[in-house]
């Protein structure tokens, strides 16, 4: 399946570890403009606005979400949990 980000003045590859016990902070430093989120290994991943997981998205095996956020906001800006133990890749865009 393609995927696709839209446009950016930069962009940034993140690969972080996120486990099945509890959630994972994807921290980002600047304003982003746009995410492509998918997790590597079989399994779904759970995205979070909140770090107690009390709503969230699953995004299932073999596919990835497109986020377009350009809310301006920089940090903690959203939380990940596997089904399994597994490696989360994001590809942000910039302003």
């Amino acid at each position: 399946m393609a995927t696709a980000t839209n446009s950016g003045f930069s962009s940034e590859i993140i690969n972080i570890a996120v486990t099945s016990g509890g959630w994972t902070a994807l921290v980002l430093t600047k304003s982003p403009n746009n995410m492509l989120i998918r997790l590597r290994e079989i399994g779904d991943l759970q995205v979070s606005l909140d770090s107690a997981g009390t709503t969230y998205f699953t995004i299932p095996d073999g596919t990835s979400l497109t986020y377009d956020w350009n809310a301006g906001k920089q940090g903690n800006i959203l939380y990940l949990k596997g089904s399994v133990s597994g490696n989360a890749e994001v590809i942000v865009t910039y302003e």
